[in-house]
């Protein structure tokens, strides 16, 4: 491999202090870049795309790279030291944007770019110089991928941690709605990985209870089930009750074969308990629907903020209670919830406490919503309310 070493004397004696025995990538990328050092301290002040100092630098970085590709495919210089240190060049020290957007395409397009740090780099440069709406358009384009080594769950932090530093509270809130899913699946991963030796003990109980042979098991439905019938041997079963005429379907009635799940069900909690209330049940059944007339939207909790915890933060404007979205298989906070007062003035002054900071994290704060209503608030036709 050809490694250009002729320029001043200065930068030859830099250049020939890098060992000459190269041994792997890692030796020839260590002399590609002391070379691009060499060209970079001959940048004019201030530099600009045009001089020829950055000519050859740039056609230096473009050298480094295709050599870097030929000769070792499979490398993968996850510090992005050559890649970022082009892409400043062009941004920083060049002020040459759309040359530095060229440079970390390339790269996020190639193997680099299944690693969240990649896409990371290029954000945080964006950020630097300023351009924060085109950093967060690359959290927008990058947070749904499925990074390696868990790095989906990283970027959806960062963009949080980006948007309360540098967004509004409605950028946050935005980046809220799309990352919480992410955040919320990892969180139940790690619940369940930390649960195993309860999950193995299930699994042993489950595989040594007694296994109901065909006999126990229509025996059992014989007691349970008054509609029961034996099914003679080559007889096929009536497929007309197994569909519901249109009359009887316009008229609200059931199929026979659901009408005797439905009594089977009630004989059963009629044998297992014999206080059960068929309308309390119903009623139990039956959701609870919220106007949200005099409510507003928090969001932006943190997973340890409870009840308690906002009603304090609401205490003087007399709250009526408080609904925390709670996800239903694990039963953990999912970030957001509804609290309810009693007249237009408290809401009013619950939404002026818009960007209050509870447990360390920045919150949203508007008038909720229903569904139809517009505004910055949320409906309640999205989320699950949950506790």
């Amino acid at each position: 491999m050809l490694i250009y070493t002729h320029h001043t004397a200065a930068s030859h004696r830099l250049c020939c202090s890098v060992p000459i025995s190269l041994q792997g990538p890692e030796d020839y990328l260590a002399v590609l870049l002391a070379r691009a050092d060499c060209l970079r301290h001959q940048l004019p002040t201030p530099a600009g795309p045009s001089s020829p100092a950055a000519g050859k630098l740039q056609a230096w970085f473009t050298h480094s790279r295709s050599t870097m590709t030929q000769y070792f495919p499979a490398y993968l210089d996850r510090s992005l030291s050559l890649q970022a240190y082009c892409a400043h060049v062009e941004g920083v020290l060049l002020g040459d944007l759309a040359s530095m957007r060229e440079v970390w395409e390339d790269t996020v397009k190639g193997q680099l770019g299944r690693y969240y740090e990649t896409w990371l780099g290029w954000i945080t440069m964006e950020r630097s110089l300023r351009q924060l709406s085109a950093a967060r358009s690359l959290f927008k384009r990058c947070y749904s991928r499925h990074f390696e080594e868990g790095g989906q769950l990283a970027l959806a932090y960062e963009w949080i941690k980006f948007e309360r530093e540098e967004g509004s509270a409605e950028d946050l809130f935005i980046a809220s709605l799309k990352v919480d899913p992410i955040i919320e699946q990892a969180t139940a991963a790690a619940t369940a990985a930390a649960n195993q030796p309860a999950a193995a003990v299930a699994r042993a109980a489950a595989q040594n209870a007694n296994k109901l042979s065909r006999d126990e098991i229509k025996a059992k439905r014989r007691a349970n089930d008054p509609n029961f019938k034996e099914r003679k041997p080559g007889v096929k079963r009536d497929h007309e009750d197994s569909t519901m005429a249109p009359e009887a379907a316009a008229a609200g009635l059931s199929s026979p074969q659901k009408r005797t799940k439905e009594h089977a069900d009630e004989h059963m909690a009629d044998t297992t308990d014999a206080g059960f209330d068929a309308a309390a049940a119903a009623a139990a059944k039956q959701p609870v629907v919220y106007s949200d007339e005099h409510t507003v939207f928090v969001k932006g909790l943190g997973f340890d903020v409870g009840e308690e915890d906002l009603r304090r933060l609401f205490a003087e404007l007399g709250v009526k209670s408080v609904r925390l979205g709670r996800d239903k298989a694990t039963g953990a906070s999912r970030g957001f919830a509804y609290v309810d007062f009693d007249n237009d003035e408290a809401v009013q002054k619950a939404s002026q406490k818009d960007g209050e900071v509870v447990n360390g994290r920045k919150l949203f704060i508007a008038k909720s919503q229903p569904p139809g209503g517009g505004g910055r608030g949320r409906g309640r036709g999205r989320f699950d309310r949950g506790g």
